[in-house]
């Protein structure tokens, strides 16, 4: 049960603010498959008293923090994965051990907290029945959890297929249409993830009220959103009645066109438009750092994790002089007689004389005199 390489094993605090300075969460990959249960029942022999709140788990439902450098954290990267996905797994090379969000992106974004974020919505097999607005209230509380000393720190959200779409009903960005699910609906016929998934095709009118929403009030014109689409085909599912299971054997479709992967607000720009020769799974994994798509995607993120601090920072200075202003008109509106002048034409000078008959009293000169702190 080694790992497979030391450098596949990461070690960082707990997500939420409240845990983070008692527990610790450590990733790690493994070269031969092993349940989490097993691998929890060996690690507590090994480690006896000390692993009464050791806790192995292999879902990664919620927040997993994967680079967190501390005092030092300037931005938040939050990586949403899609449906039927798996947290850590998406993410991950196929040929190799390494998950780019863990292995690679700390060192080129070395002030950056690192996270990814898990829920349930395996095809078939879910018992949840959870909506987009559900999910993303989960991911918002999630969110709050582990940003409660730092809430004016910038986050960038990664979002892949379904994720797009909770990060969307979360902060109004991400796709406008949806994506080709009809292999899906069979999957899911009658079971309790009918709805989510039905919710997310090309003609369903709740995602074209969602992209309305992000119109009216996702609308910070010093934001940035990058729109990454796929051009190779996907082979879908279908049940397979001699094997008696779902197998990847259907046609082969663009999941995610490109018109549904862009356009996520008028104001964006072609250059944040990129294509990866991928198919919709694989679109979000990469085999190594000289990946060229791998690259391209880095020096993206290097970029906005440089410039959102100051972005943030500005933002915070024109809503202070805003509610500024704000204060100042509604206290135009009451009338009120500015302090100052009011102090000085409607107060009285002072009596002379006054309090000088308490002054010289006994009491008030051995007070006057004592030493500090016995006054």
């Amino acid at each position: 049960m080694e790992p497979v390489r030391k450098h596949v094993m990461q070690l960082d605090k707990g997500p939420a603010s409240s845990l983070s300075s008692r527990f610790w969460v450590a990733t790690v990959t493994f070269g031969i498959p092993i349940k989490a249960d097993k691998l929890e029942i060996e690690l507590k022999r090994h480690i006896f008293e000390a692993a009464s709140r050791l806790r192995v788990d292999s879902d990664f439902f919620g927040l997993t923090p994967l680079s967190d450098p501390g005092e030092d954290a300037s931005v938040d990267i939050i990586a949403v994965s899609g449906l039927g996905g798996h947290a850590f797994g998406s993410w991950k090379s196929r040929a190799k051990h390494d998950m780019w969000l863990r292995d690679f992106l700390p060192e080129a974004v070395p002030t950056s907290r690192i996270f990814i974020y898990g829920y349930d919505t395996k095809l078939p097999g879910s018992l949840s029945d959870a909506s987009i607005l559900e999910l993303s209230r989960r991911l918002l509380e999630s969110v709050k959890s582990t940003r409660a000393s730092a809430k004016n720190r910038p986050i960038i959200f990664i979002g892949h297929s379904l994720g797009n779409l909770v990060i969307k009903q979360v902060s109004r960005s991400g796709l406008r249409r949806g994506i080709e699910n009809e292999s899906l609906m069979t999957m899911v016929r009658g079971k309790p993830n009918e709805e989510l998934v039905r919710s997310l095709s090309e003609s369903s009118p709740f995602l074209g009220l969602l992209h309305k929403m992000s119109l009216e009030r996702f609308n910070l014109r010093d934001s940035r959103i990058l729109c990454v689409f796929e051009t190779c085909t996907t082979t879908t599912v279908q049940w397979s009645e001699e094997l008696g299971k779902w197998t990847r054997s259907g046609p082969n479709v663009i999941m995610v066109p490109r018109a549904s992967a862009i356009h996520a607000r008028p104001n964006e720009k072609d250059h944040d438009h990129l294509s990866i020769n991928a198919n919709h799974s694989d679109i979000v994994k990469f085999s190594d750092q000289s990946d060229a798509d791998y690259i391209m995607i880095q020096s993206r993120l290097e970029s906005l994790s440089s410039r959102a601090p100051e972005v943030v920072r500005r933002r915070l200075v024109e809503l202070d002089e805003q509610l500024l202003q704000t204060q100042k008109r509604y206290i135009k509106r009451l009338k009120a007689p500015d302090s100052a002048s009011f102090r000085e034409f409607n107060i009285d000078d002072p009596t002379p004389g006054t309090l000088s008959g308490f002054v010289l009293q006994p009491a008030f000169q051995r007070w006057v005199t004592m030493k500090p702190c016995y006054g």
